[in-house]
Formats: structure tokens, sequence, C-alpha cells
């Protein structure tokens, strides 16, 4: 599946509720091929997992991952583009591919409209996901 992820540094506070939010409404605006996207919030906090859990119980669908320290260091270089952690703790939205290649990013703001098109065309052009 073509999996939206964004990453929680400490505890899910309401402008990420609101973007994971967002995300969802965009995986629900594609009828038919909603069941092609999926939304991973990833906490960098274990100890914030509870908080970021709440997500699940409003959106059952949203994977929701606690990493540790060792998970953490081999994670984060993956969304590195250009060497820049500082997105990640931004808020930022990163698209992944069904083969797990790191698509596309977006800023902390983005507007859900963007990512509504973006992931449109990539699932009309796209057979695998």
């Amino acid at each position: 599946r073509w999996t939206y992820v964004f990453f929680v540094e400490a505890g899910c506070d309401e402008s990420c509720k609101q973007l994971a939010d967002a995300v969802e409404r965009v995986r629900l605006s594609q009828g038919k091929n909603e069941k092609r996207v999926r939304l991973m919030v990833i906490t960098l906090s274990p100890d914030a997992l509870s908080s970021v859990d709440e997500i699940r119980l409003i959106m059952p669908k949203t994977i929701v991952l606690g990493v540790n320290a060792a998970e953490k260091e081999q994670l984060l270089p993956q969304f590195m583009s250009s060497g820049e952690a500082s997105a990640l703790q931004s808020g930022s939205v990163f698209l992944v591919d069904p083969m797990g290649n790191l698509m596309m990013s977006y800023p902390a703001k983005v507007d859900p409209t963007d990512l509504r098109k973006d992931i449109s065309r990539l699932l009309r052009a796209s057979r695998i996901g």
C-alpha cells in the first residue's frame, strides 16, 4: 500500500491530531482506491505511545508505532533528505510507495488538497499497492 508517514516527537497534541485527521480524509476521498492508501504515525518516544494511541481510537485503520533509541537510529536516515533531520521533528508528512521507497515529502503545514491531488495521480498511474 501507499503509506503516508509522519513522526511525533513526544505525544500527540492538537496539531498532530488535525494532521492525522486531514490525511485520513485524503485517504477516504480516494473512493474505491482508499484501501490502497494508509496512514502510519510513528512516535519517537515510546513513553508517548499512549497519547498517540488516541489517534487509533478515532481512526482504527491508522498504524501507530513507537520506536526505541536503536530503532530510531536505523529509521530516521531513511526519511532524511539532504541530511536534514529537522523535517522529522516539524511534523512533515512523507509518502512511501508500496515497495518501501520514499516518494515525496510535504511540509508540516501542507494543504490536504495537495496531498489528495498527488496520491490521486499516483494511484491512477500505478498498478502496485
